[in-house]
C-alpha cells in the first residue's frame, strides 16, 4: 500500500472519529439546554433530556457525515486554502 493511500485511509478514519465524539458532545449539551429551557428543572428531566439526546445523536452523527465534505469546502474558500490540500485539524 503507497503512502498516500495509507494517509487517505487515516485522515478518513480520523473524520469519522472526530464526528462520533462531536456529534456526542453537541448532542448532549444541545439537549441539555433545550430540555432546560423548555420544562425547566422537573422531577424527570434527566430521563427527557437523555431520551433527546440519543434523537439527537442518531440524527447529528450520520448528517455530519454526510456534510463534512462541504463544510472543508466551504472552510478551505474562506481561508483560501488550495482545494486539492487535504483538510487538516490540529
Amino acid at each position: 500500500m503507497n503512502q498516500v493511500t495509507t494517509r487517505m485511509k487515516h485522515e478518513t478514519k480520523f473524520n469519522v472519529v472526530m464526528i462520533f465524539f462531536m456529534a456526542i458532545f453537541l448532542s448532549l449539551t444541545m439537549s441539555l439546554a433545550m430540555v432546560l429551557i423548555h420544562v425547566g428543572p422537573v422531577d424527570d428531566w434527566m430521563s427527557m433530556w437523555l431520551g433527546d439526546f440519543l434523537i439527537g445523536f442518531v440524527v447529528a452523527f450520520p448528517v455530519s457525515l454526510i456534510v463534512l465534505p462541504v463544510v472543508v469546502m466551504f472552510a478551505n474558500k474562506i481561508v483560501g486554502v488550495d482545494d486539492d490540500a487535504p483538510p487538516h485539524i490540529d
